[in-house]
């Protein structure tokens, strides 16, 4: 049993009900937190990123050692309140880490208005908030609000052209002797046409900014593996890699085929779980108004960061609390809604980094002399 008492840094309710944003009757509480975990995490082998409980699904912990959720028993004076809620409790240096990288849903941990707990030592954190705030902001809450966006254009697309039906191998041409290659195999290709593209430009001088684009600030491994190419694009591919054409025809026959099953799974587990109230919200309007109104919140937060360097997390307080709570409600237009998404993305974007006033990234000695005075200020008890 994982005893958490003594060890919080901070317990608060965040959310819809932080922002200003909840519905009465649809809205659920959130809570968020920060503990120091024990010696047999930071002396031994033991590891573990944080606690998360899913409501009547249970109490979990995210353990990099089992890559994925596995059940963790803990004690405190706040279970009660916890349990059969949404939470997730962030393990000191994680949330750290997290915080370094200007995750909007860590940032926030620092600006709250109130708190069900704060220990004397996460007063060193806030008071030294403004720090953790950076040019980094500009593209974490853009890129945060985008994920939001997706959201809203795929189930946008599911309510207006829902799939009809489960993708069988034969309606994309497959037979017994003709079959699709796995996600592995695929994978490998485009890892190997990743490769490609990488050498293409790993010695020569002059690409060295492009080089440093694609091999440090964007993931485009992963972007290789997970989108597809544009029909154009696979003469150029087939020409790099020296591909037959019949590779060619199966490896793209068998993402497409692949892609298909995904998004009806995913579209399965969207019509299953989301809950009728938000179901008839959504046939009203037309839209995911929930994430639709995430996305605009995450927007104007970023730019009100970047142009005033605080974070209001109140939306009441900012002032653009009622507009988000009609996007929310589904009274704005679809329309409406992306037109302000996009005035408020362009802005953002256009924000040249020389012009933003502050700094580029957290002072990692800041940042690690901060985790050792608290974590040796807690102590190493439990």
């Amino acid at each position: 049993m994982f005893n958490l008492d003594d060890r919080f840094l901070l317990l608060a309710i965040t959310g819809s009900n932080a922002y200003g944003l909840a519905i009465e009757g649809v809205s659920d509480v959130d809570y968020k937190g920060i503990f120091v975990a024990s010696k047999s995490y930071y002396l031994g082998l033991k590891d573990i990123e944080q606690i998360e409980g899913k409501g009547k699904e249970g109490i979990f912990t995210n353990n990099r050692d089992n890559k994925g959720l596995t059940k963790c028993a803990f004690s405190s004076k706040h279970s009660s309140l916890l349990e059969g809620n949404d939470f997730v409790l962030y393990e000191f240096k994680k949330y750290l880490k997290l915080l370094r990288n200007a995750n909007p849903n860590i940032q926030e941990l620092l600006w709250l208005d109130d708190y069900i707990y704060v220990n004397p030592l996460a007063d060193i954190l806030i008071k030294n908030r403004d720090k953790f705030l950076t040019k980094k902001v500009k593209s974490s809450y853009i890129g945060y609000a985008n994920a939001q966006l997706k959201k809203v254009e795929t189930h946008r697309r599911w309510l207006l052209n829902p799939p009809k039906k489960e993708p069988k191998p034969e309606d994309f041409n497959f037979t017994e002797l003709y079959k699709p290659l796995s996600l592995s195999e695929i994978n490998a290709f485009m890892n190997f046409i990743w490769i490609v593209v990488r050498d293409c430009i790993e010695y020569l001088e002059p690409a060295e900014e492009l080089r440093y684009i694609i091999q440090e600030k964007i993931d485009y491994k992963q972007i290789f593996l997970n989108h597809r190419f544009p029909q154009e694009a696979e003469k150029q591919i087939q020409e790099y890699t020296n591909a037959s054409n019949d590779f060619m025809r199966l490896t793209f026959a068998s993402r497409e085929y692949l892609s298909a099953k995904k998004e009806w799974k995913s579209y399965q587990s969207w019509q299953k779980n989301r809950n009728a109230k938000r179901q008839t919200l959504e046939a009203k309007c037309g839209y995911d108004s929930k994430h639709a109104s995430h996305a605009l919140r995450l927007l104007y937060t970023g730019k009100e960061i970047i142009n005033k360097k605080t974070l209001i997390v109140d939306r009441t307080k900012a002032g653009d609390a009622q507009y988000l709570l009609e996007v929310k409600l589904g009274n704005v237009s679809y329309e409406e809604v992306m037109k302000e998404c996009n005035k408020v993305f362009n802005e953002i974007k256009s924000m040249k980094d020389k012009d933003i006033d502050l700094p580029s990234q957290v002072d990692d000695d800041f940042l690690s002399d901060l985790c050792i005075e608290i974590v040796e200020k807690i102590g190493f008890s439990g």
